[in-house]
């Protein structure tokens, strides 16, 4: 079975659990910063389009619903994941970020967890650029590669699922590639979250 096939598999079969263990401690620690640095990221989203990338069952694209966006997009892989977003206003797409095929630009974009799942995470934040309009904000968290880092990629190990971990080398590299200009950047923990802009 093919890393991406495993990791939607795991997903799918997580997915009814998923929300409430990423409600408990420590995961509720992290996720409570998170949130709040990626809120401050975004900035103001009334009457904008965002979309959460790589959204899962809902965290943040329900964080951002209650900001009274214009629309709200949630792309994700796994249609059970997908199932726990119950809000009617939030558009869901079952489609994999790789292979991505959405005629429409949004304002700002999240992805924040996916990047470490994607088999190239260059393609990736290419494919997300063409869902970018103009001048559009990204904010991208993903996992560092330090000593947490490395637990948080042994994990997902015993799962038989392979992930990526990156150095700020690393990151910049990829987003100057793709020409995402960074404007800020956090870390914290094992994660950092970076604001970018669609150049």
């Amino acid at each position: 079975m093919k890393n991406a096939e495993k990791i939607k598999s795991y997903f799918d079969q997580k997915s009814r659990s998923y929300q409430s263990k990423s409600s408990s401690f420590p995961w509720s620690m992290i996720r409570k910063y998170e949130k709040k640095i990626i809120l401050y990221f975004l900035g103001n989203i009334k009457n904008l389009s965002i979309v959460d990338v790589g959204s899962g069952s809902g965290f943040y694209a329900k964080m951002i619903y209650k900001q009274n966006p214009k629309e709200l997009y949630a792309i994700d892989n796994s249609g059970k994941m997908l199932s726990f977003i119950d809000e009617k206003k939030i558009v869901k797409i079952k489609q994999n970020i790789e292979t991505l095929k959405l005629n429409k630009k949004f304002d700002k974009l999240v992805c924040a967890g996916l990047l470490e799942f994607t088999s190239n995470p260059t393609k990736t934040l290419q494919k997300i650029k063409k869902i970018a309009k103009k001048k559009a904000i990204l904010v991208l968290l993903y996992p560092k590669n330090n000593f947490i880092g490395k637990l948080y990629q042994k994990f997902h190990k015993k799962n038989k699922i392979k992930i990526n971990l990156f150095s700020e080398k690393e990151i910049l590299k990829i987003t100057k590639k793709t020409k995402w200009k960074l404007l800020k950047k956090e870390d914290f923990l094992f994660s950092s979250i970076l604001k970018l802009i669609n150049e």
